[in-house]
């Protein structure tokens, strides 16, 4: 019975959420930070809003579709502006 409890420890551990700032401006204007555990939608207000973003040392994939849909964007790190062609079109991420 140790040995289940030792192995749901270490799944929660590889689950942990990644810190992901998305902002409604360029060079981080109007931010929210969120909690990505696996794909994650924006909250609400935020769909098809981010220009910025700083994902830390995580990479993410951010979506132009909700569930992880549609056009994506890889990135690491913090990006004061997102592509041109996919500016204000992200509503979800998966890092």
């Amino acid at each position: 019975m140790k040995s289940i409890a030792v192995v749901a420890v270490a799944l929660l551990g590889l689950a942990s959420a990644v810190n992901v700032e998305i902002c409604k401006h360029q060079t981080k204007g109007d931010c929210v930070t969120i909690d990505v555990i696996g794909c994650t939608n924006f909250p609400g207000g935020w769909n098809d809003q981010v220009s910025s973003v700083d994902t830390g040392a995580a990479e993410c994939v951010f979506y132009e579709n909700g569930s992880c849909g549609g056009g994506a964007w890889t990135t690491r790190g913090r990006q004061n502006t997102v592509p041109t062609n996919q500016n204000d079109k992200f509503s979800s991420v998966r890092c």
